[in-house]
């Protein structure tokens, strides 16, 4: 009896509902008892450039993009010369429009929360300083939607959570005691369609940005 339980509640902890907060809590935990020689702040601060495709049966539509921030804060902990692991916050937002031959506009936007736990690899002597890739995960806060500037109904159109890889590739910069600051570049790709209606179309919302990263070394 007390089996059965157990892989009741295992299968319910599985739901989609319940990803996000398994995500969250693994992924302190890995930080916590795997990583724990160091610990920093860090902070990514830059531009973006959403890259937007809409995947359709009869046709591939490239959506044009405006640049946005690419604003990262949170914490890393582990070995800085060698491996570490981060918990960032920020948010991804990404304002799209498309114009199809017969004229019909099309614009939408998308605000969600990005979670991204980038495990970073450092490389000495190199003028790459350290390769980062890891899960992201974004939770949908704001969308809306027009077609030749009429609002239509969008709160069911996006997924509320969408899976993403990350990768960083950072390099030498200013470098102290208290403190680094390295030029970046780091590119999303989205794994799930943000396309919440199952009709064989795939929205996928990638992401190219270029910025600084500080980190701040944290006394433990």
């Amino acid at each position: 009896m007390r089996k059965t339980k157990c892989i009741q509640l295992f299968t319910v902890c599985l739901n989609y509902e319940y990803r996000k907060y398994i995500f969250i809590l693994l992924s302190l935990l890995i930080t916590h008892n795997l990583f724990s020689q160091s610990a920093g702040i860090q902070c990514n601060s830059g531009f973006g450039k959403p890259i937007v495709v809409f995947d359709a049966p009869n046709a591939l539509v490239n959506y044009q993009s405006a640049m946005n921030n690419d604003n990262r804060l949170g914490i890393w902990v582990g070995d800085y010369d060698k491996i570490s692991v981060g918990l960032l916050l920020g948010v991804f937002n990404v304002n799209a429009n498309y114009v199809n031959p017969d004229g019909l506009a099309s614009e939408f936007n998308h605000s969600s929360l990005l979670i991204d736990i980038p495990i970073r690899y450092a490389l000495k002597n190199a003028f790459i300083k350290s390769a980062s890739v890891g899960p992201c995960m974004n939770i949908l806060m704001s969308s809306n939607q027009s077609i030749n500037g009429k609002p239509i109904y969008s709160q069911d159109v996006f997924k509320s959570i969408n899976w993403a890889i990350g990768c960083e590739i950072s390099f030498k910069g200013y470098e102290s005691n208290n403190f680094n600051l390295s030029p970046y570049m780091s590119y999303k790709h989205m794994i799930n369609s943000a396309d919440a209606i199952d009709d064989n179309e795939n929205l996928k919302l990638h992401s190219f940005s270029l910025g600084m990263r500080c980190d701040i070394f944290l006394p433990l």
